[in-house]
């Protein structure tokens, strides 16, 4: 069974390719640039003909990262790249659209029957990808602000590469996180491309959420940060923007797919994992 995957090289991409080699698919990446092609996959290039129609299964792992500890600052764009890669599906090919609950971030709460977008500023162009997507029938797969895990977890990864590792905490803290494991992320694409038959959406994260506040304290507590540097509104706006902001104050509740099973949880991660934190830079 032939598998691709866009967004090959991306944080939960990279773990999507492990896991679905692992259940012993023949997995390609998009290529774009190859210098940065996930070494586990056959690189396919965009303009390829030989392989259209040829693919049982279509992954696209370009879910926006905006959390205060993703790994990266920008998620791959295929707003303009669907069409084509439509086209190396089956016609009876599943189709994964995986993206962020940041998408309904302005929302307090989110509808089990209905997905009606309420975007954060940041999130707002992929709106349109999404509802175009989504009327080619691909099933779209919304995952946490939050993710986390593996040699190169992306809460480590941002912590690494702060000036301070103090924490930045907008006081009073009114946001709400959820959270997911990669792995557990990943394990379930491979379980949506074996099932019979899905559900028009998804929505993949642990139960227990967690304030900007009550992550930060738990960093310091476990080792992976030295203190929280807690901000008045003006002064976090100054620093970080009215992005940043929205993220941090968002607090919506979404309908967490009940197969969604995961294995780990956050604060075990935490308290279990040992790392070797960066020096605060003078």
């Amino acid at each position: 069974m032939k598998v691709l995957v866009a967004g090959g090289n991306s944080v939960l991409g990279c773990y999507v390719v492990r896991h679905l080699i692992d259940h012993g698919y023949q997995v390609f990446a998009l290529s774009q640039h190859p210098e940065q092609d996930n070494p586990l996959a056959i690189p396919l290039a965009l303009q390829d003909e030989y392989m259209a129609g040829k693919f049982d299964a279509v992954i696209c792992c370009a879910r926006p990262v905006m959390a205060p500890y993703a790994q990266e600052k920008q998620a791959p764009d295929f707003s303009v790249l669907m069409d084509s890669i439509e086209r190396f599906a089956k016609p009876d090919a599943r189709k994964l659209y995986t993206s962020g609950i940041e998408v309904f971030g302005c929302a307090d709460e989110c509808s089990p029957d209905e997905l009606q977008f309420e975007p954060l500023s940041a999130a707002e162009k992929e709106v349109p990808v999404l509802e175009k997507v989504i009327k080619l029938g691909w099933t779209p797969v919304f995952v946490p602000t939050l993710v986390y895990g593996g040699h190169e977890c992306p809460i480590h990864t941002s912590l690494n590469r702060r000036e301070s590792l103090r924490i930045p905490v907008l006081i009073p803290s009114s946001g709400l996180y959820y959270a997911a494991h990669l792995d557990d992320l990943a394990a379930f694409h491979v379980t949506l491309i074996e099932k019979e038959t899905l559900a028009p959406f998804y929505f993949l994260a642990e139960e227990k959420r967690y304030s900007p506040e009550n992550l930060a304290d738990l960093l310091v507590k476990y080792g992976w940060a030295e203190g929280v540097k807690c901000l008045s509104l003006p002064s976090f706006l100054k620093q970080y923007g009215q992005e940043v902001l929205e993220v941090e104050t968002m607090n919506v509740s979404v309908p967490i797919s009940p197969d969604f099973e995961p294995r780990h949880s956050l604060s075990s991660y935490l308290s279990q994992t040992r790392i070797t934190p960066a020096h605060d830079h003078p």
